[in-house]
């Protein structure tokens, strides 16, 4: 009878334990483009294409109190939920946007370069470290335009993230990059010519 109580015991330690492990975090991409920020375009038939050059989904790690790591990677098609945010601020704003393959000149083309986000334990707390690099090559006739828009986000935290945590952190930053490149004035010249 003893070992039974032992034996169910430890089945329910098992169980419990197992409930309490960290799940990976699938992170879908819902960026925002803030209205206000960007500035006024032109009617201008402009092409574009957003592609997604990092090797892999995965962001990052998430850490839990007793070291365990599980990973957090973005899902769905990344590349083409920003194109539809792009295609859309940029249409608000006097664009008429087309696939590059229909319209070349003027053209932007965006390259999703770097997309990192983990939390891991440290001696008394937890650190966030997450960074997002988007590329813009903007041309227009014998005119070009290049430039990287870097986000980095770096804090302490009691705990480890959430999955809503670490979604709001990843989506707000290439929120962020988003909206500093259609408020970039150099890049809209080049667009606008």
């Amino acid at each position: 009878m003893r070992r039974t109580s032992y034996l169910v015991l430890l089945l329910a330690a098992g169980i419990l334990a197992q409930g309490c492990m960290p799940k990976p975090q699938m992170i879908k991409l819902e960026p925002t483009v803030r209205p206000g920020q960007v500035a006024a375009g032109t009617s201008k038939t402009l092409g574009l294409e957003v592609t997604d050059a990092r090797a892999d989904q995965k962001l990052g790690i998430i850490g839990d109190p007793n070291f365990t790591v599980v990973d957090a990677v973005t899902v769905g098609d990344s590349a083409g939920t920003i194109y539809k945010e792009l295609a859309g601020a940029l249409a608000r704003h006097g664009f008429e946007v087309k696939r590059i393959a229909e319209f070349e000149d003027p053209s932007l083309r965006v390259e999703i370069r770097q997309l990192k986000h983990e939390s891991v334990k440290r001696p008394m707390s937890f650190e966030m470290n997450s960074s997002v690099v988007l590329q813009a090559n903007a041309k227009n006739g014998d005119s070009y335009f290049n430039r990287e828009y870097w986000i980095n986000r770096s804090q302490a935290t009691g705990g480890p993230l959430t999955l809503e945590e670490s979604s709001a952190v990843v989506n707000g930053m290439v929120s962020d990059a988003l909206t500093d490149m259609l408020a970039d004035k150099q890049l809209l010249e080049v667009l606008q010519r």
